[in-house]
């Protein structure tokens, strides 16, 4: 018999919106993709298994959506359906992005995954007097006779592709594409990039390009709203306490409950935001699981202004301008100019590595989601070359700054300095 608090943890863990690096799925569901999952599977198939012909062929593919639409969950089940029976045959890499951003960590984390070997690993520290550069055809070489030695197939995973659109990026999937081409010995390497960009494939160069733009796969939520609610029960279902299963179950039927997934669902169907709420409510249960803690968390996350919302969704660098907007509109409620925010705003800035060029950019994206608006005879510009020409006004309230400092995820300690 599990413990109610051991219940708890198990339905939150399914919840949690945190990715990593050679993460799994803690919680399957059906999304409606099966069309989309046979034909990747087919695509891992010719890497894994081999064509018609028996001969394993190298591909790739790029998989596109929108945010939580279940993109990776849909690459994860694929990826395991042929994991389960050729483990011993085939190797699979995972690689995020947000934490691969340079070619070395992506090559560590190549090496981590796929390499037991210490000494390699220590060879590719940072105070090695020999270039990281000078060394990268060596440790792909090494990488490449590991493979072919274990004859394996080889499935990467690259979450959040946009992030590996840069020249030393680009490098380590060529390096990839040359393994996988030799015609002496080349490795079966299956390239699954995820992304939400759909424009992703103008930003690499042909040879990359050429590679991707045969075969994609761009998902698109194409559930009802009965299926949405079965989402929900899943998610907060425990594999063996009944009664858990019985207290959510008159969760999801109460009608409050009912009208806050239908008003989320036709708002936006991917399950991202399904389990962003439910996470947050997860966090408001104390001995039972109830409907009051699912309309705390909808109150908290989404019943707010539009430009509210958008503002939660800034990465910390550009929420830093709205941070000297605010310490602004604080002193006095005028109409202000770039220049007073970047003076307020100088040295948290520097902190991040940032400069006046991507302070500008930062001021005219606000522009476009009309966070800001020019006042009196100011023109919207996109050209900010003069901090000073324009006077500008926050359509963000006093009190609604207050709602985003609150509730904006893991906000910086240096924050509390300012505010």
């Amino acid at each position: 018999m599990e413990s109610l608090e051991s219940t708890m943890e198990v339905v939150r863990q399914k919840l949690v919106p945190i990715r990593r690096t050679g993460w799994e799925q803690k919680c399957i569901l059906s999304l409606g993709y099966e069309t989309e999952e046979e034909y990747l599977k087919s695509v891992i198939k010719q890497v894994v298994i081999g064509n018609s012909d028996g001969v394993k062929v190298s591909t790739s593919i790029m998989v596109y959506g929108p945010p939580g639409c279940g993109k990776s969950q849909l690459v994860d089940k694929a990826v395991k359906f042929h994991l389960k029976d050729h483990s011993r045959t085939m190797d699979v890499v995972r690689l995020e992005g947000v934490y691969c951003f340079s070619l070395q960590d992506s090559v560590m984390e190549l090496c981590n995954q796929i390499v037991d070997d210490n000494t390699l690993l220590d060879g590719l520290g940072q105070d090695d007097t020999t270039p990281f550069d000078e060394r990268l055809e060596g440790i792909l070489s090494y990488l490449r006779n590991k493979l072919i030695d274990t004859k394996k197939s080889l499935v990467i995973i690259i979450d959040g592709m946009e992030k590996f659109t840069d020249d030393s990026s680009q490098r380590l999937l060529y390096n990839l594409f040359d393994i996988s081409a030799n015609a002496v010995f080349s490795v079966p390497i299956c390239i699954i990039g995820i992304t939400t960009c759909v424009d992703i494939l103008d930003s690499f160069e042909k040879r990359v390009r050429s590679r991707f733009s045969h075969r994609q796969i761009n998902l698109t939520p194409k559930i009802e709203f009965s299926a949405y609610q079965e989402w929900a029960m899943q998610l907060l279902s425990h594999v063996t306490d009944k009664k858990w299963n019985l207290q959510t179950k008159a969760v999801c039927e109460n009608k409050d409950v009912i009208k806050i997934l239908r008003s989320l669902f036709e708002a936006d169907r991917c399950i991202g935001q399904l389990k962003r709420l439910l996470y947050t409510a997860s966090l408001m249960w104390n001995d039972v699981i109830t409907p009051e803690s699912i309309k705390n968390a909808y109150t908290q996350l989404f019943a707010m202004q539009c430009h509210v919302l958008m503002a939660m969704d800034l990465p910390v660098s550009e929420l830093v301008v709205l941070l000297g907007i605010y310490k602004k509109i604080q002193r006095s409620q005028q109409a202000w100019q770039p220049a007073e925010i970047f003076e307020i705003i100088k040295k948290p800035y520097a902190s991040f590595q940032l400069r006046k060029d991507d302070f500008i950019k930062t001021i005219i994206k606000l522009q476009d989601v009309e966070i800001i608006v020019p006042v009196g005879g100011s023109q919207q510009n996109r050209c900010v070359s003069n901090l000073n020409e324009s006077y500008y006004k926050c359509e963000i309230s006093f009190v609604e700054f207050q709602e985003i400092w609150k509730n904006y995820p893991n906000l910086p300690s240096f924050f509390n300095e300012y505010l």
